[in-house]
């Protein structure tokens, strides 16, 4: 589903993010491996896939092509200097980034050559996050290409990868958008390969470059509303209370983090929890919690644009 117009007072707003739901190559690209994909004699042990730009091998020079942020969203640096080729382990990234699109969902792209934002920075979708490379890859075989590893997460940067989605709301579809001459194109169900899901694309499959013209524009996100939870105490539990529902929303998340007295800061990624609730939803508890430790909850909202609309932090401690 494709981002609708917001009010101008939205648009105002300086904090959105949307879904992340656009290819982030534009240069002609070739599949590798993803998790199931025929052809592959090396799958990844994830949802994710290897996309490397066309042509490069036999004496071609390596690609510098860039990768842009499949939503907007707020971008992280995961490693700015990451292990040359040759030289990562097997499940190192290289220099990677990764995006923030609110409710637990963020996008990850590694083995960069170079790092095109800052930390903390507001990216829009269609944004450069930076440039191909190959920093972290295992084996010295494959340091003649250039590519990129980019995947979907849940529950945070620590979470499990999940099927990519042009729906938003954790309901995997297995595509992604795409802009072509003839406007927004859907991958790979556009491609003419007969093939429904990204994952199921064999090694070698085509994807076309593509442009921007068809990427939403920033301000036309969601932005974050004016709902009040409380954290409402119980034996062992904590109990987050909202009367509000924005307008449009199809689907409820609600955060829960807790405190760490001895690192003194919130949001330890082993210790935050994630609860999908119905989207009218005006309650959620999360019991079997220590009365040693402050928590503190707030509640996402997602609509056709995103999960960028979410409630105060409510903090409370368990009876």
């Amino acid at each position: 589903m494709l981002p609708a117009p917001r009010s101008d007072a939205a648009q105002a707003t300086g904090q959105w993010f949307s879904d992340p739901v656009w290819w982030p190559l534009r240069v002609e690209s070739r599949v590798d491996c993803t998790m199931h994909n025929p052809g592959c004699p090396d799958h990844h042990r994830f949802w994710g896939v290897d996309v490397i730009p066309t042509g490069q091998r036999q004496g071609r020079p390596l690609s510098q092509a860039g990768v842009f942020a499949m939503g907007a969203g707020i971008a992280h640096i995961g490693e700015a200097h990451g292990k040359p080729c040759g030289f990562g382990g097997a499940t190192d990234f290289g220099t990677w980034v990764w995006v923030d699109h609110g409710g637990g969902v963020v996008s990850k792209y590694g083995h960069l050559s170079v790092i095109a934002i800052t930390d903390g920075e507001h990216v829009a979708a269609g944004d450069r996050l930076g440039t191909v490379g190959n920093t972290g890859d295992a084996s010295k075989l494959y340091c003649d290409e250039n590519y990129l590893d980019f995947q979907v997460r849940r529950d945070g940067i620590s979470g499990p990868s999940v099927e990519f989605s042009t729906k938003g709301t954790g309901t995997p579809d297995g595509q992604l958008l795409g802009c072509a001459a003839s406007g927004t194109r859907s991958w790979p169900h556009d491609l003419g390969t007969g093939v429904e899901r990204i994952d199921a694309l064999p090694k070698h499959a085509v994807v076309p470059a593509g442009g921007a013209d068809c990427l939403p524009d920033a301000g036309l996100t969601v932005v974050p509303g004016e709902v009040e939870v409380k954290a409402l105490s119980g034996d062992d539990s904590l109990t987050g209370v909202w009367d509000d529902v924005p307008l449009g929303t199809d689907a409820l998340r609600v955060e829960l983090d807790r405190y760490e007295p001895h690192a003194q800061e919130w949001a330890d990624p082993a210790h935050e929890q994630w609860r999908d609730m119905p989207a009218g939803s005006h309650w959620a508890e999360f019991s079997h919690l220590s009365d040693r430790f402050k928590y503190r909850m707030r509640v996402w909202f997602h609509d056709a644009h995103g999960w960028g609309t979410h409630s105060n932090w409510a903090a409370g401690r368990p009876d």
